[in-house]
């Protein structure tokens, strides 16, 4: 039998919370959208997790449509998706858009991957930035004449750090709008590329310049 002894109070150990900052990648894209294409990557959004590992438990995206009435979102995508930068997908893709799209001109479709019942558990490692890319399939059928994908506000907290086990809601971010281009390629005289004059008797001299584009 030992009898303990106290020698000392107490201390308590304040955890600070980590920070995630939310924003658009440098380099979102900002080019024309092939009609028909696949897997086109709508926006990048970098999460930085400042201090401490963060988990995403569940993300809100919204993709904007400018273009012809349309009686479903799947007539103009499919696939929708969100990878980050080493791969991973973040939450599951949805691979038929449900539902038509809301709103006047421009229309909105919401997309929730997880929520704030079923979360997809994402974790960003301390004092790392993760791109977090919004992808889908164009339809070759599709009416829309522009997309932009943006990252919308939580109806709760979604994000929650791993060590200090507190929560809070994530940002919101606005992509670039991008329009969707029906020509395969685009040519355009050079306009860097004045009338020359050159010395009767010249070797290899350039008569014209063209800039193609492609979509």
């Amino acid at each position: 039998p030992v009898t303990p002894t106290l020698l000392g109070s107490a201390t308590t150990v304040t955890i600070n919370q980590g920070r995630v900052t939310i924003s658009k990648a440098t380099d979102t894209p900002t080019a024309n959208i092939p009609l028909g294409a696949s897997n086109v990557t709508l926006a990048k959004f970098n999460f930085y997790a400042g201090g401490e590992p963060v988990k995403l438990r569940f993300l809100p995206i919204t993709i904007t449509r400018n273009g012809a009435a349309t009686t479903s979102v799947s007539t103009d995508i499919l696939n929708v998706a969100v990878i980050d930068d080493v791969g991973n997908s973040v939450g599951t893709s949805i691979s038929t858009p449900s539902g038509a799209w809301s709103g006047a001109t421009p229309n909105i479709y919401s997309a929730n991957f997880g929520t704030s019942s079923s979360y997809i558990n994402y974790i960003i490692p301390a004092n790392t930035t993760r791109v977090l890319s919004v992808k889908v399939d164009v339809q070759s059928a599709a009416n829309a004449t522009t997309l932009a994908a943006s990252l919308a506000t939580p109806s709760s907290a979604n994000l929650e750090g791993q060590i200090s086990f507190q929560t809070s809601t994530g940002g919101t971010a606005v992509g670039n709008t991008l329009t969707i281009a029906t020509s395969p390629l685009v040519a355009t005289a050079n306009p860097s590329f004045a009338s020359p004059t050159y010395v009767a008797g010249a070797n290899n001299m350039r008569l014209a310049s063209f800039i193609f584009t492609a979509s």
